[in-house]
């Protein structure tokens, strides 16, 4: 009985594994859908699609390396290089929001103070309304 156990759990613990990488591959590529279908921001909407798709990638990775422990480290290289280009979109996401945020910004307070740009020297003019 004992010498079965091992064989029994391993089977086990791969088709548990299965079920959740085949859900979450379900899960994700209906999100990453529902993103391309409702396409209303390009600049963001692409950038969190490349995203989502760690989702799968992070999932097949586990899968794999539960079935080849041996080539785990090479399947998990090609994840860490998808991982880094995640981080960049990631980045590119907190540009495009924090930019048309300090945008939107800058544009009430024009509005709401119209005066107040002729009051205040911009950087680039410090040196003509403060010679040194």
């Amino acid at each position: 009985m004992t010498q079965f156990l091992p064989y029994v759990t391993e089977h086990a613990i791969l088709a548990s594994a299965g079920c959740f990488v085949f859900i979450s591959l379900i899960f994700s590529f209906y999100l990453i859908s529902r993103h391309l279908t409702h396409f209303t921001l390009p600049h963001i909407q692409s950038k969190i699609t490349g995203i989502l798709y760690m989702i799968p990638i992070y999932a097949l990775d586990s899968f794999m390396g539960l079935l080849w422990p041996s080539k785990a480290i090479y399947i998990n290289m090609l994840r860490d290089c998808y991982e880094v280009s995640s981080v960049s979109l990631t980045t590119g996401i907190d540009t495009n929001v924090y930019s048309s945020l300090s945008l939107s910004l800058s544009l009430s307070l024009s509005l709401s103070f119209p005066h107040a740009h002729s009051h205040m020297c911009s950087i680039s003019s410090y040196l003509l309304c403060y010679p040194i």
